[in-house]
């Protein structure tokens, strides 16, 4: 056993220490919030976890934007104070176990255990907040804990920092250690999607994960809506996943009851997609759906990334790459309605066209030319479609 501690170390520590709502007009450098860490690290945590992630806000305009996403008492102390400090939970903190407890599999006990990893990253992160009291205490700094803030907000804002960071860290060489130090892998949804969306968002993962070199994984759309209805799709043993896929199409896929893909992720065109016999529909095109059908339960709902711990393992999958979601232009299966229609001039009398689009719009039309009133079709109304129709030979 260890000799116990002065008592003027129990009194700094305990008896007389405070919850202090005032602060004193001097700065806390980053060599003593360093310090906090380093020592406060050292708390015993679950499988020696350490999953609390700390936020600095230390900026003006760091604590302005917190101070907004909180209660109007709490507010007035973060812009008083010198630093305030945010105590985060990463919920994916067993990637880090291997070198945290390596003398057993301990990720293994987490990983594709999305609700066991979050109450375990909840339980220990808070009892790392007491120890960050505790250091701070230790090395004579005075601390005000409070809870009186916006959740979703604020973890939305950090996210964005997050985000702020990793294109700093790409383009600026000075920001490359502060961002790399948030990130031991990179996730990115694949789609299908907008494609060009999506084709950007992969292509900016890979250019970070090559950049940073570390891993990085992809997953389907489909799969994310489905993880963030985990609850409802166990309770009623799966569900369809359908999506607006643009083009009058929806994206649909089947999912069992443990998130497991009971089918491909399909483009098809509303009367074929309700085919499809699930109870349960989510997605944003879900209300649509069972309407259309005329029975089932609708879950409306839009790709959420905060689902991402409770997708199943072998939802990520390496070298990710775009899903369209979409069959090319060889495809004639008409259920899908990709490659079946024909091009929108294809034997059409341009002449007959001109006059349709004229008499649908009027007179307001004369004077302009043939080549411009052909031009005007993409922004016909159902009319004008209606007469061009009949001009087609």
């Amino acid at each position: 056993m260890s000799e116990p501690l002065s008592d003027s170390a129990l009194d700094q520590l305990f008896r007389t220490a405070r919850t202090y709502n005032g602060y004193l007009d001097m700065p806390v450098s980053d060599a003593q919030l360093r310090a906090i860490w380093d020592l406060m690290k050292f708390g015993p945590t679950s499988a020696n976890s350490l999953p609390a992630r700390i936020v600095w806000c230390v900026s003006d305009d760091a604590k302005e934007k917190l101070a907004a996403l909180s209660m109007p008492a709490n507010a007035e102390k973060i812009l008083k104070a010198p630093v305030t400090a945010i105590i985060a939970m990463d919920n994916e903190f067993y990637e880090h176990l291997p070198e945290l407890f390596p003398h057993t599999d301990a990720r293994s006990w987490f990983a594709g255990n999305a609700p066991h990893a979050a109450t375990t990253a909840f339980r220990n992160s808070s009892l790392q907040g007491g120890y960050f009291i505790m250091a701070a205490r230790a090395l004579g700094l005075d601390t005000g804990p409070m809870s009186g803030f916006n959740n979703d907000a604020v973890d939305a804002g950090h996210a964005r920092s997050i985000g702020e960071k990793a294109i700093k860290g790409m383009l600026d060489p000075e920001h490359r250690i502060e961002a790399v130090s948030y990130t031991h892998r990179i996730l990115v949804g694949c789609g299908p999607g907008s494609f060009a969306g999506v084709r950007i968002g992969v292509a900016a993962a890979r250019a970070l994960g090559l950049a940073w070199g570390v891993p990085v994984r992809g997953f389907s759309t489909p799969a994310l809506v489905a993880a963030a209805a985990a609850a409802p799709i166990a309770a009623a043993g799966g569900a369809l996943v359908v999506m607006e896929g643009g083009h009058g199409q929806w994206f649909v896929q089947p999912f069992g009851a443990e998130l497991t893909p009971r089918g491909p992720v399909q483009s098809l065109l509303p009367d074929a997609a309700i085919a499809s016999g699930e109870a349960l529909i989510v997605g944003n095109r879900a209300e649509a759906f069972v309407a259309r059908r005329g029975f089932g339960e609708a879950l409306a709902m839009l790709p959420d990334a905060r689902a991402l711990p409770a997708l199943p393992a072998d939802a990520l999958f390496d070298d990710p790459r775009p899903i369209y979601g979409r069959c090319g232009p060889q495809c004639g299966d008409a259920r899908h309605g990709c490659g079946v229609r024909p091009r929108l001039w294809r034997g059409v009398d341009r002449g007959a066209v001109a006059d349709a689009v004229r008499a649908a719009f009027g007179a307001h039309l004369s004077g302009v030319g043939r080549g411009a009133r052909v031009r005007l079709l993409c922004r016909a109304d159902r009319r004008a479609r209606k007469r061009i129709a009949a001009a087609r030979r």
